[in-house]
């Protein structure tokens, strides 16, 4: 099952998110909470409603440089989300991926298994209304449907 091998594979040693639940439990009780997290997954897209915790996010500021000068140029924001909320937003880029695949233009290799081809010479600038979460598995799939759907 996809959520038990999610789960089993999650790396102990990363950091946890705001949840405060060490990656150990989970890899640890996969098999008992399979059933349990497929169902808050299911139930969140069938009432289209995340838990709040899912979206929380700790911030921090990890610099660019050796030592930072400057506050804007020489950090860079790294968010901490719960383990959960990555394992569930891989299930959903996985879907919506075998889903879109089909429909991009052919000129767009971004999120295509096995693909590294860049094709600047087609490449052509158009304006996108709505943001497009920076740092997600889902940010990139979401540009290909606010660019090519």
């Amino acid at each position: 099952m996809e959520i038990h091998l999610s789960l089993s594979s999650i790396k102990i040693t990363k950091a946890v998110g705001p949840d405060n639940i060490p990656n150990k439990l989970p890899k640890d009780f996969a098999n008992e909470l399979t059933p349990s997290i497929m169902d808050i997954y299911n139930q969140s897209l069938r009432e289209s409603y995340i838990p709040s915790m899912l979206k929380s996010s700790i911030v921090n500021p990890i610099p660019k440089s050796s030592i930072p000068k400057d506050i804007e140029s020489d950090l860079r924001p790294i968010s901490l989300t719960c383990t959960l909320a990555k394992i569930m937003e891989g299930f959903t880029c996985t879907r919506l991926l075998s889903y879109l695949v089909e429909k991009m233009d052919d000129r767009q290799y971004a999120s295509r298994g096995h693909s590294s081809r860049i094709d600047g010479v087609l490449s052509e600038w158009k304006l996108l209304r709505g943001g497009i979460p920076q740092g997600t598995k889902l940010g990139v799939i979401l540009f290909n449907i606010m660019t090519y759907c």
